[in-house]
């Protein structure tokens, strides 16, 4: 049996049928309002060990980067990631490089 992996995506419809396909679970939003009560509920909830979130998302609420900044320093689960969308600059950074340094390694 497989088991259900631990991660959450917050992003725009691509991002979260995209991870859809390997199996992680995900919150469509397009909006940086209901992205931020989603993380917070999320991130409260300990359910998930790892939440990814559009970086875009991230853009124009202080309140919201802040809160991930806070939340990083202070909390050990979940992980936050913030990762580029697909209307964004991609580097070519594994999944393990991306968590290293949203967490500061």
């Amino acid at each position: 049996m497989v088991e259900k992996l631990n991660i959450h995506v917050i992003g725009s419809e691509d991002t979260v049928i995209g991870f859809g396909l390997i199996g992680v679970n995900g919150t469509i939003v397009n909006d940086v309002k209901m992205a931020e009560k989603i993380l917070k509920e999320l991130a409260e909830s300990k359910e998930y060990k790892i939440i990814i979130i559009n970086r875009k998302l991230l853009e124009g609420l202080e309140g919201l980067e802040e809160f991930i900044k806070e939340y990083r320093l202070n909390s050990e689960n979940p992980i936050l990631v913030d990762i580029p969308d697909e209307t964004g600059i991609i580097a070519f950074e594994s999944v393990k490089d991306i968590i290293k340094r949203s967490i500061g390694i």
